[in-house]
């Protein structure tokens, strides 16, 4: 199953990803889940022409998408987007 994952902070992010980096640091997926890190969502500015309609919107917290069972300690920051900016292929 998705779960859309919003932590408050780049550093509570890495701090909770932790146990899923290998020797080098890197986060990687493992046996019967993914993650997807996203980090900072912008929404990009709307335009009518050259003119700015609606200025862009960078969305609080530092986001990844996981795939598979939701770790315990994950559930407090999940997050039910109505129209996820990236989800799974």
């Amino acid at each position: 199953m998705s779960h859309y994952i919003r932590f408050p902070t780049k550093q509570v992010m890495d701090k909770a990803l932790t146990p899923y980096k290998n020797e080098e640091g890197i986060i990687c997926s493992g046996e019967g889940y993914s993650i997807d890190v996203i980090g900072q969502i912008t929404i990009p500015a709307k335009y009518n022409g050259e003119i700015i309609i609606e200025p862009a919107i960078t969305l609080d917290g530092w986001h990844v998408n996981w795939l598979g069972d939701l770790p315990d300690n994950f559930v407090s920051y999940e997050v039910f987007p109505e129209h996820p900016v990236r989800i799974w292929a």
